[in-house]
């Protein structure tokens, strides 16, 4: 028998959890919860590689000027002697 004196006991010794487990035969909502959550997963690895490679190739636009004007310079400093003057 059930009685209030136990649930309040268990409480005490547990404390309150408003959630609980009902084990069940249909298993198709729990694992349809699953795929749901692992293609999230997916698609938020792919997203993220996305935007990585992006963030790259941005980067490696950005630094292959600079790289190109230095190999410039180094060139012109090789051919007439002396560092030319910088921007």
């Amino acid at each position: 028998m059930h009685t209030m004196a136990s649930e309040q006991s268990t409480v005490r010794e547990y404390g309150y959890c408003d959630s609980f487990f009902v084990e069940s035969e249909d298993e198709t909502v729990y694992s349809m919860h699953v795929q749901l959550r692992e293609r999230a997963r997916v698609l938020a690895k792919t997203r993220q590689r996305f935007v990585a490679a992006e963030l790259s190739r941005v980067t490696s636009d950005e630094y292959l000027v600079d790289v190109l004007e230095y190999m410039e310079r180094m060139e012109v400093s090789l051919f007439y002697g002396s560092p030319p003057a910088s921007h």
